[in-house]
């Protein structure tokens, strides 16, 4: 599901100024929040739909396509994306960027308006520029949290057991 999303949360290495900035990364963060709530709300509909439409098929299916190879393949789709969510956990990612794209705009407005911390500097517009890059690497550090490490992915397959290798002694 992510394979062709083209967001770009730094679009140049130069800026012109604190707000410019600061619209390249709430863009960046809007897009990925966007992508990860269709993302998680598709796939759990999928899984919705694809648990609920499997019995039916077996119980009112008739034939071996529709009684057993539909319901049988549904059920492998619910399976994958159920498996979907836990891996790539969109919805946690989705509330991560929603909130730092709600955090950079706060920052906004007091930057604007000159309210708590903007009052008193003298250069808002640099204030402005190291808030937003705070939000933007915790952002990150954030996301580098739900990276899912090499060994998740070796634990999630069953070992060899030396039962299941064939020997009944487990030697």
């Amino acid at each position: 599901m992510c394979f062709w999303r083209t967001d770009k949360t730094v679009t140049t290495d130069t800026f012109s100024s604190a707000t410019e900035y600061y619209s390249s990364i709430r863009q960046g963060l809007r897009e990925k929040a966007d992508h990860n709530k269709l993302e998680s709300q598709a796939a759990f509909y999928a899984i919705i739909c694809f648990t609920l439409a499997s019995p039916l098929f077996v119980t009112l299916g008739s034939g071996i396509f529709f009684g057993k190879i539909v319901p049988a393949a549904l059920s492998v789709f619910a399976a994958a994306a159920t498996a979907w969510l836990q891996l790539r956990k969109p919805q946690r990612l989705w509330a991560i960027y929603r909130r730092a794209q709600r955090e950079l705009e706060r920052e906004k407005v007091a930057h604007d308006f000159m309210l708590g911390d903007y009052e008193a500097v003298a250069d808002r517009d640099k204030l402005l520029a190291e808030r937003v890059s705070a939000i933007a690497f915790g952002v990150h550090e954030q996301w580098e949290g739900l990276v899912p490490e090499p060994e998740a992915f070796i634990s999630m397959t069953p070992a060899l057991s030396p039962r299941s290798a064939g020997n009944a002694d487990g030697e």
